[in-house]
């Protein structure tokens, strides 16, 4: 076993190759020491011991092989070595930085530009932007929304410098004088606020026959404008001759615009809900039976927290309004296949909501929708 007496005395002959300290280094020749190179953030720069074979320290100067100690002065030049690479790395990756900039597009709100670099795919910020009566939807290369889309958050990778405008879609608006809401229903459905008739949400309005687009004082199948005076004797949107007027049909499933009591009533972009919306609305909304400035009726309230307030008006029956302010009868524009003389309805109380079907002859409340 050598002792270190031992070993200074047969390793130092050699010049500037012999170990002048053995303490902390200071001096370019001095031996690298395990606290030292720890300090310099290099660690386990000597990761074998001073033993037999190729682990056996063969220069003391600065290295040349493998095998060799590490010096001060080569673990400096290596350190600034690397940091010159990283300086000029840096200014290779700034050279070659692109910005993404967001532009509000008339919200309120301000969002700092992005940086990315070209061939790299990153996230896009989230949104913080809000605009009164919108909702946002994403971005796009175009105010407009004709350039290319993207989802927030998305990872995208750009080569060139690019703006991206917020898109937003209106929550609320009015089509001829009427107002209607978004409820962020997965079929895009905008309803309207409150009933045919009616100026305010809790508002009855006028009962309509299926089919009909004026009111009247008697709904009953004597005086129904398609049938021949009796549920069996239909003249129009009917499938099934055991119900047509001397065994008519047609393939008609979905009221005619000419038909349509919110179209007649409302103007053009105005419609009666189909069949399937009704259930999409009645899916996808969270459904309260509740009172509303003294009215009883459902408030059907859309994911994006978005509602709307249908009165329970009841219905009418030949000159009778019945269950007004306990049940709540909407008719939708689809006719029931199965059974010619009724149509579908949106049918409510305070213990339960679904479509359901009524006579066309009865009288019903209309919530329109927005055609498009």
């Amino acid at each position: 076993t050598q002792t270190l007496a031992n070993v200074v005395a047969l390793g130092n002959s050699a010049g500037n190759s012999r170990i002048t300290n053995v303490a902390n280094p200071t001096a370019n020749q001095d031996a690298a020491t395990k606290y030292y190179v720890d300090n310099r953030t290099l660690t386990n720069v000597i990761s074998k011991g001073n033993s037999a074979g190729n682990n056996r320290i063969t220069n003391l100067a600065n290295p040349t092989a493998n095998q060799d100690a590490a010096t001060k002065k080569y673990v400096d030049d290596l350190i600034e070595t690397l940091q010159a690479t990283i300086e000029t790395l840096q200014t290779t990756i700034d050279a070659i930085t692109l910005t993404v900039t967001f532009n509000a597009n008339g919200g309120i709100g301000t969002m700092e530009s992005q940086r990315f670099v070209v061939g790299v795919a990153q996230t896009i910020s989230a949104n913080t932007f809000t605009k009164t009566n919108y909702i946002f939807t994403g971005w796009n290369t175009k105010a407009n929304g004709s350039g290319t889309a993207y989802t927030d958050e998305q990872s995208i990778s750009i080569s060139t410098n690019i703006t991206l405008y917020a898109q937003w879609r209106m929550t609320t608006g009015t089509v001829n004088g009427h107002t209607w809401v978004d409820l962020g229903l997965p079929s895009g459905t905008k309803w309207a606020t409150c009933n045919v008739g009616a100026t305010t949400p809790e508002g009855y309005g006028n009962y309509f026959a299926w089919g009909e687009t004026t009111t009247k004082d008697n709904y009953e199948w004597d005086n129904y404008n398609y049938c021949n005076g009796a549920y069996n004797s239909l003249t129009k949107y009917c499938n099934n001759s055991s119900f047509g007027n001397n065994g008519f049909t047609d393939a008609l499933t979905t009221l005619e615009a000419s038909d349509d009591a919110a179209t007649a009533n409302w103007g053009a972009g105005w419609r009666m809900p189909t069949s399937t919306e009704m259930q999409d609305l009645i899916d996808n909304c969270t459904v309260t039976w509740t009172t509303q400035s003294g009215v009883n009726g459902r408030l059907f309230t859309g994911p994006n927290g978005n509602s709307i307030f249908l009165p329970a008006a009841g219905e009418r029956n030949e000159s009778n309004i019945n269950r007004a302010g306990s049940y709540g009868y909407y008719w939708s524009s689809s006719f029931d296949s199965r059974l010619p003389p009724s149509a579908w309805i949106l049918n409510f109380y305070s213990g339960n909501y679904y479509l359901n079907n009524a006579p066309r002859s009865n009288g019903l409340s209309v919530r329109p929708v927005v055609a498009e």
